[in-house]
């Protein structure tokens, strides 16, 4: 088990804090399923029932749909954020790279799994409770009665409506984990601007953006019911050979064909059940994303030892419970004068640990150190070593009985054969048929003509794909531990500016100059990624400039027209994906820089 899921100590303070914390999060799981409960129930009246919004069915439907989608959701994004290990490097930095890290990702098919399921559940309860308002007439009915055959056949709007739930909802978790930053690696959705913004805030900010963009995933619809329409045929010829023509079964799977097929109607029927469908997930996510990450005060005044609990919470391997700590710690460096005065007097070594403040300074480094870590260069040649001169015999000692007691083994023991490298036979079939195809694709594409490769795989293509993203080259360097070194610095920032008037022991003063190195590090890695990622995007906008122009000398030589088929080169398609990924990363360069700054200019009088 890796050790930042292992469950510390019982009684140790990062138990305890971890303990503090799920206390304190108690009171927002029960709000969070109260604000779910009044979102599912008004969605569902908005879009299936705007006539009878108090009738006794739609609010017992409101509350199935909570109990069989919203709180297993809820669950698994829990289990997800406390129990799984986020990598600890993601070489994830391109779009082809990310499909193929979420395809091999056992916990990626879990979250397609339960979203798939929601749907289709969410579907059949919205049938139903149109049965319960409007009867067997109802447009989603599960049954239908046809004059023809005198007698109840399944309705193909139900059919239509339960497999667009589940295709969409699999379409909403695959969306979620390939365009929300860290969708599916466990990392803690922190936000470093929620510390001092209420959640009443946050809410209203995030819901109404996060639904409508949600909601683009409706334009899914027409094609799903466009693809339907083309295998319709083909699909159920295929189940009546299956089930048969004149079985008992055969009305209860296949509809009727005496039914005109018309397809708008079948959208027009499945479109408020997706709508509803969409809006309940993306509202239960975002206020989970909200709740959870919200910093607490975790700590209740009346706890006989709080600093130790808040110091074993900092030194928690477990991303969440530390970026807990470090955020309400930053909250009492900023807003709690009792709380700073006291972790300012601590300075005998109580309960077995360090002084307070060399604990929190330790602390704040390894989130410091943590973020953009450089990357290790590739290992130098060790040296040739010289032939040492053949030494003289030695001459022969008399064995001990220690000797004697060695000998058979050592008689029929063989010289150590040097490591070698797995053969072919040792490695699984799926690796070995992935390095045989990748061979196989590398050798052809080399031997194509350079004429050939741009048309079968132009740089747009390429750029799209292959080539390193800036968005998911800033995320794989950030994401994981922006939140806590921005909260890092705003501790060392007011903890520091604070010792001068309020340290009388004079505990903070030995630390400085080893945190002032670490701040300008993280600021100067933090300016190395962002280099980097402009560089990235710099050079793919300039390969897509330099393809646009050999199109168009192509099509002038063709006498067509060569502004047509291709976009101006002011375009730079990469380069505005990039500085709009940076906006999430800019405020914790402001504060690493600005603590350094501050803490430099206050601290300098004392230190020259």
């Amino acid at each position: 088990m890796d050790a930042r899921t292992r469950a510390p100590p019982p009684g140790s303070p990062a138990a305890t804090y971890r303990a503090l914390v799920k206390e304190a999060m108690r009171p927002r799981q029960k709000r969070i399923y109260v604000l779910a409960w009044i979102i599912t129930y008004a969605a569902l009246v908005a879009t299936l029932a705007p006539a009878a919004p108090l009738r006794s069915f739609v609010v017992l439907s409101s509350v199935a749909v909570l109990a069989t989608t919203v709180v297993p959701l809820l669950l698994f994004r829990r289990t997800h954020l406390i129990r799984a290990v986020p990598p600890r490097t993601l070489p994830c930095v391109s779009r082809a790279s990310l499909v193929a890290h979420l395809l091999r990702a056992d916990d990626a098919w879990h979250a397609v799994a339960l979203h798939a399921a929601c749907g289709a559940l969410v579907a059949m309860q919205c049938a139903v409770l149109q049965v319960c308002l409007r009867g067997w007439s109802a447009p989603l009915s599960p049954m239908r009665y046809i004059d023809a055959h005198h007698a109840y056949y399944v309705n193909e709007a139900f059919l239509s409506a339960v497999s667009l739930g589940t295709t969409v909802g699999a379409a909403y978790a695959v969306a979620y984990m390939l365009l929300v930053p860290g969708g599916r690696r466990g990392v803690p959705p922190f936000s470093p601007t929620a510390l001092g913004t209420s959640l009443r805030t946050r809410c209203l900010g995030a819901l109404p953006r996060h639904v409508l963009r949600a909601l683009m995933l409706l334009v899914a619809v027409p094609l799903l019911l466009l693809a339907y329409s083309l295998a319709r045929d083909t699909w159920w010829a295929a189940v009546l050979r299956v089930v048969g023509v004149e079985t008992s079964v055969r009305r209860f799977l296949v509809p009727s064909f005496r039914v005109p097929y018309a397809p708008g109607a079948l959208g027009l029927h499945a479109l408020p059940v997706i709508t509803f469908l969409l809006v309940l997930f993306e509202a239960t996510h975002t206020l989970f994303d909200v709740y959870w990450t919200q910093p607490l005060c975790a700590i209740p005044p009346r706890l006989n030892d709080p600093l130790t609990a808040l110091l074993g919470g900092l030194h928690d391997p477990h991303p969440f419970f530390s970026a807990h700590a470090l955020a309400e710690l930053a909250h009492w460096a900023q807003s709690e004068p009792a709380r700073r005065h006291a972790l300012f007097e601590d300075v005998q070594q109580q309960h077995g640990r360090p002084m307070a403040f060399s604990s929190v300074a330790t602390a704040c480094r390894r989130a410091l150190d943590a973020l953009a870590p450089a990357e290790p260069a590739a290992p130098a040649a060790p040296p040739q070593p010289r032939p040492a001169p053949p030494r003289p015999a030695a001459a022969p000692t008399r064995a001990s009985v220690w000797h004697r007691l060695a000998a058979p083994a050592e008689a029929g023991a063989a010289p150590a054969a040097p490591p070698t490298a797995p053969t072919p036979a040792a490695l699984s079939r799926a690796s070995a048929l992935w390095r045989t195809l990748g061979y196989v694709v590398s050798s052809l594409w080399a031997r194509m003509p350079s004429e050939a490769q741009h048309v079968l795989f132009p740089q747009t293509l390429y750029s799209a794909l292959v080539a390193p993203a800036p968005a998911l080259w800033l995320d794989a360097h950030l994401l994981d531990d922006r939140a806590r070194a921005c909260w890092a610095a705003q501790v060392l920032q007011h903890l520091v500016l604070a010792s001068l008037a309020e340290d009388k022991y004079g505990s903070v003063q030995p630390h400085v100059p080893a945190l002032v190195p670490a701040l300008a590090q993280a600021h100067e890695r933090l300016m190395a990624v962002r280099r980097r990622a402009e560089d990235m995007a710099v050079e793919a906008d300039t390969h897509l400039v330099r393809e646009a122009q050999l199109v168009r000398r192509a099509l002038a030589a063709a006498g067509a027209d060569a502004n047509a088929a291709t976009f101006p080169p002011s375009l730079a398609p990469f380069q505005h994906e990039m500085q709009r990924a940076w906006e999430a990363y800019a405020c914790v360069d402001y504060e690493v820089s600005t603590a350094l700054r501050r803490i430099v200019q206050a601290m300098a009088p004392y230190h020259t």
